[in-house]
């Protein structure tokens, strides 16, 4: 799925990190909405706070 955003398809986590660098949600919200919160926090590095 992560392969396929050239398709327009995208993972929620990729969905949620999107909002988390917009300033749209907060890394901790997004961490508890996410299916997979520890790829997602990977993803965020060290914009959890």
């Amino acid at each position: 799925m992560a392969r396929s955003a050239f398709d327009g398809m995208q993972t929620v986590n990729q969905s949620l990190a999107a909002l988390v660098e917009a300033g749209t949600v907060d890394p901790s919200e997004a961490l508890s909405d996410s299916l997979k919160p520890n790829e997602l926090a990977q993803t965020l590095g060290g914009r959890i706070g």
